[in-house]
């Protein structure tokens, strides 16, 4: 039963630090981003590069036919998985700044590739993470 109140509490702090995070200054930092390209027939054709001193969470990694792949890198790291249509990433798979996507076409005619993501500050620039003691906080309600 314990148990339970500390994870009702949690996600209120949780939902009640959300809205500070994403007050107007921090809105800017971060942006939707989506990249589409046609890759020819035997193709890497390069989607997207990253900025340097920012992080690309992608959400999503869509491909228009099975010998199509959206990958992370020169090495090729599949992003997308199980043929035509999108891979989902939750909460997301991140991109390094200065990494590149590529759309690789294996295919006889020309395919496309597309990225879904959020782009913000990298979040090893800042001040870190922020962790919250629970129990100190259940005991604060409490007096």
């Amino acid at each position: 039963m314990k148990r339970i109140g500390k994870a009702v509490l949690t996600t209120a702090l949780l939902l009640f630090m959300v809205p500070s995070a994403q007050s107007a200054g921090d809105a800017a930092a971060e942006r939707l981003i989506s990249a589409r390209v046609d890759a020819r027939p035997g193709r890497t054709t390069e989607m997207y590069r990253v900025p340097g001193g920012m992080e690309l969470v992608v959400t999503q990694a869509c491909v228009s036919h099975a010998a199509v792949r959206v990958e992370l890198g020169r090495d090729g790291e599949a992003l997308n998985f199980g043929g035509i249509g999108c891979t989902a990433f939750g909460p997301g798979m991140p991109v390094a700044g200065g990494e590149a996507l590529y759309c690789t076409n294996r295919s006889g005619a020309e395919r496309n590739c597309m990225v879904i993501g959020m782009l913000r500050d990298d979040p090893a620039r800042g001040e870190g993470a922020q962790f919250i003691d629970v129990d100190k906080a259940i005991a604060d309600q409490k007096k």
